[in-house]
């Protein structure tokens, strides 16, 4: 364990789980830098559409939150609609979404600016926070401190063994370098 430098530990951080010294590096450069797909469980989905079924969407998106997706699918379903997940606007992210109403559009397709549904089955309810099992990411980190693999490879092996990693420091916009 080493002590983080004086600005993480005033932001609560006291230890860090690694033993190598802090390493900048600039992360969300661009949206395609950090990528989310959430994965889904625990619901049945069906390919039949009849009944009091609802439309389940499998949503890539990029540059764009979720509260915004959430209205412009609104629009074209003429439905609220419900998340598994909430996802970041810097970012290339798949996540799933379905109306409330059983009353909503269907379409198979939705497009719109910096986004596209597609139809992926029908569930019985909405989908809700419950039904997100996991989510995968893949990150690009540029201007990197040297030594960066050795770095990484010490965190895997770390999570490997039972510890998880899980804070890269303050989170700042890309321009700040952070």
């Amino acid at each position: 364990m080493t002590a983080p430098p004086e600005v993480d530990v005033r932001a609560g951080m006291e230890v860090y789980a690694t033993g190598s010294p802090p390493c900048r590096a600039r992360l969300k450069v661009s949206p395609e830098d950090f990528r989310v797909e959430e994965t889904i469980g625990g619901i049945e989905v069906s390919k039949d559409g009849g009944g009091a079924s609802l439309p389940l969407y499998r949503v890539q998106k990029r540059g764009l939150d979720t509260f915004h997706l959430q209205s412009e699918l609104g629009r074209a379903l003429k439905s609220r609609v419900s998340f598994a997940g909430m996802k970041d606007k810097r970012a290339v992210s798949v996540q799933y979404a379905t109306p409330t109403s059983t009353r909503a559009e269907r379409p198979e397709f939705i497009e719109g600016a910096g986004y596209r549904a597609e139809l992926v089955g029908y569930v019985k309810r909405p989908i809700s926070k419950g039904a997100m099992t996991a989510n995968r990411f893949g990150l690009v980190l540029r201007d990197c401190c040297e030594g960066i693999e050795q770095r990484v490879s010490e965190a895997f092996a770390l999570a490997a063994g039972g510890g998880i990693p899980n804070f890269y420091g303050l989170q700042g916009s890309a321009e700040e370098g952070r």
